[in-house]
């Protein structure tokens, strides 16, 4: 059901986006549809990411994780290494040196 409903969001926004670009390209008048198929499509999304996430913070369930810098990877120099302040998530980033 919840990855549905994600899949259901994700199609709606996408015709919201298809009406918008519609909208300015021929003129024609779409009234609020538009709007209202993209503010749907983003409500579904987001009430999956906040359902099916299994993170503590609600931010982290979105996806605004808080990262900090933790170190240099001991692999590849150039790598470093980041972790989230709020749910322990990890993750890797290339740097330019």
């Amino acid at each position: 059901m919840k990855r549905s409903l994600n899949t259901l969001g994700s199609i709606i926004l996408f015709i919201g986006v298809v009406l918008f670009i519609l909208r300015f390209q021929s003129g024609m008048d779409l009234f609020y549809t538009p709007w209202l198929f993209s503010i749907t499509g983003l409500g579904f999304l987001a009430f999956y990411a906040i359902s099916a996430k299994e993170e503590t913070s609600l931010f982290c369930r979105v996806g605004l994780h808080k990262y900090e810098k933790i170190g240099w990877d001991d692999e590849i120099k150039s790598r470093a290494v980041y972790q989230c302040q709020r749910c322990g998530r990890k993750k890797t980033v290339f740097r330019s040196v």
